[in-house]
């Protein structure tokens, strides 16, 4: 199982880049819907406001570290974790 820390209430994945793309080729390759949610902190303000965002982003199989201040607060609770963001997931992916 992998590994997933708490922010705000939200899981964070603690998965490098490289995985996340390893599971996301995985997923595709045997016909699965992968659900992932890149988090930053505006995210998790506008979802402490819209129970639905919350419902959707908690229910992601994958929700990654997008945001510095994500970044931030892993630090603060001794996890180094590095940014996956949705920007080069999304590149990677359609490469």
């Amino acid at each position: 199982m992998d590994k997933r820390a708490k922010i705000q209430g939200f899981s964070v994945d603690l998965l490098s880049f490289d995985e996340v793309i390893q599971k996301s080729f995985s997923a595709a390759e045997n016909g699965q819907n992968l659900h992932i949610v890149t988090i930053n902190p505006e995210i998790i303000l506008s979802a402490n406001k819209n129970n639905k965002l919350a419902e959707i982003i908690k229910e992601a199989e994958i929700i990654t570290p997008d945001g510095i201040g994500i970044k931030i607060a892993l630090k603060l609770k001794g996890i180094t974790q590095e940014r996956v963001t949705g920007v080069d997931l999304s590149k990677e992916i359609l490469k």
